[in-house]
């Protein structure tokens, strides 16, 4: 029994001999792992500080802004060219950054505060402005890559300037046919570019092509969704109008359109758009539409301090659907909306403050009360109250203005072909018509009580047409000097537009442009 009890107390012993190596053990680890941790917090401590690690693409690039619009330069290696969003020779340029990590020098000057002020004397290819950074050298196209090619023929007899919508760009051309002002604004075919002296500030102004995601686009129209956008005296954006007034025939946020507009004052405007309707107010006289028909609703709006105080829309008038010469296809067939009036120009009569507006598609000129929204009288065109002749007709005509005599100027298309593919035309009848067209400028004076024509004239150089857009202006009357903007050219080699002598058969100017496809839609001359 003694020795069961001995051999007990051994194994016993054994046990708690094993249990208290093992917590030997175990205290010595966590003793070990708690030193080095120190030892790491000391090495951690006493090792130099590490900044934070930067991009490499925060290094390597410099945000400058040229009159205010940004140009990022990537600075991965001298001699890079880029482009400018806007440039004139009118007055300074500024160049500034807001980046003070880098040396910056412009064509050899350092920038003073973070600006420099910079004057042009030429906008071209071979004209570039050299930006040194740190050292390397960089470059800003005073012209941008994607540009349009253009030659310049001859000279104005004008001291001012030509002011145009190319590609997408608004152009300022001096008397040279050189460029003296660009900005890039989405502007193909949108316009006009204006100089507007309004309580007498200048406010510069265009149309700039917008998507339209929010509204149906009314596909197989010749228009484009803009946005009125307004640059003060400096060229510097100040305000833009980006969509129509909601009303009772608008819906909200709904996009103007590119034909025209006008600025009446500050917060006074002429707006226009293109809106798709169905219609059943169309007379069973005229062909389709037995069960109503789609159309491009023609309507403009005159709009003060955000309010609408006149709106005008042409399916109001029944009597114009059976006015139209082309694409008055109300069943639908051709084109999915009916285009049959298309609004391109409106001017405010100066005589008694009514509205003169030009319909492509009707082939007139209507006068509009201001008051009423009542025609008052139709010039050309299926409705025509003053007995034009055939020498004085005009076709698909864009652009009516007043000239300071009162007689009315617009540009005749001269197109006799109905290019929107309705009605359809025999080949015959397209022949005939081709072998007719040609475009021109054409001078209107009448007499409204009378419903006469009491003079005409015309301008034209030969071999010309155009038929789509255009425009015309006369800049003086002692010699018949008059401004042709050519539109959509009908062939390659024809210009943008064209300075014509009239008296001495003579053109002053030529602008041409290498790309067939760059049309002007309207070119204005001004003084300044």
């Amino acid at each position: 029994m003694k020795q069961k009890k001995s051999i007990g107390l051994v194994i016993g012993l054994l046990v708690v001999c094993i249990i208290a190596v093992c917590a030997f053990f175990k205290a010595f680890d966590m003793y070990r792992n708690t030193h080095r941790k120190l030892d790491d917090i000391l090495t951690l401590s006493s090792a130099p500080k590490q900044e934070p690690a930067v991009s490499e693409a925060a290094e390597s690039t410099l945000k400058l802004y040229v009159n205010n619009e940004p140009v990022t330069l990537t600075l991965d290696g001298s001699g890079a060219e880029y482009d400018c969003f806007t440039l004139h020779t009118d007055f300074e340029n500024t160049i500034t950054t807001e980046d003070s990590s880098h040396t910056v020098m412009v064509n050899g000057e350092e920038l003073k505060d973070g600006s420099y002020s910079l004057a042009l004397d030429e906008i071209s290819r071979t004209n570039k402005i050299t930006v040194s950074v740190d050292g390397e050298e960089y470059y800003l196209r005073t012209l941008p890559e994607d540009f349009p090619e253009l030659t310049a023929l001859g000279e104005s007899s004008m001291d001012g300037y030509f002011y145009t919508t190319l590609g997408n760009f608004v152009v300022k051309f001096d008397k040279k046919g050189q460029v003296a002002f660009y900005r890039r604004a989405n502007a193909t075919n949108a316009g006009p570019f204006r100089r507007n002296e309004i309580d007498g500030e200048v406010i510069y102004s265009y149309l700039e092509g917008r998507s339209s995601d929010e509204h149906v686009f009314l596909t197989g129209t010749g228009y484009r969704t803009t946005a009125l956008v307004m640059l003060n005296e400096q060229y510097q954006k100040v305000d833009e109008v980006p969509y129509m007034v909601e009303s009772e025939k608008i819906p909200a946020n709904f996009p103007l359109e590119n034909h025209d507009y006008l600025i009446l004052g500050k917060d006074h405007y002429i707006l226009t758009t293109y809106l798709g309707k169905k219609v059943t107010n169309i007379s069973e006289s005229v062909e389709g539409s037995d069960y109503g028909a789609n159309v491009v609703a023609c309507i403009f709006q005159e709009v003060k301090d955000g309010e609408v105080i006149f709106e005008w829309d042409s399916t109001d008038h029944p009597e114009l659907y059976e006015a139209s010469l082309e694409a008055g296809d109300y069943d639908n067939t051709v084109k999915f909306w009916a285009d049959y009036a298309h609004f391109n120009s409106i001017v405010i009569d100066p005589k008694d403050n009514n509205f003169v507006c030009s319909y492509r598609n009707l082939d007139s000129i209507i006068k509009i009360d201001r008051e009423t929204g009542e025609i008052l009288w139709y010039l050309g065109g299926k409705n025509d109250d003053f007995g034009l002749t055939e020498e004085q007709q005009f076709h698909r005509q864009h652009n009516a203005t007043f000239t300071e005599d009162g007689s009315l100027l617009l540009f005749d298309n001269g197109c006799l072909t109905n290019i929107l593919g309705y009605p359809e035309l025999s080949a015959e009848e397209k022949a005939e018509g081709e072998s007719k067209q040609y475009s021109r400028g054409i001078k209107i004076t009448i007499d409204e009580e009378k419903k006469e024509v009491t003079d005409f004239k015309e301008y034209t150089v030969d071999g010309f047409y155009s038929s789509s857009m255009g425009s015309a202006q006369i800049l003086d009357d002692s010699t018949d000097t008059i401004l042709l903007g050519w539109g959509g050219k009908s062939k390659v080699g024809m210009p943008l537009f064209s300075e014509v002598n009239s008296s001495e058969k003579k053109i002053n100017l030529e602008i041409l442009c290498a790309d067939s496809d760059i049309n002007c839609y309207r070119v204005t001359y001004y003084d300044k």
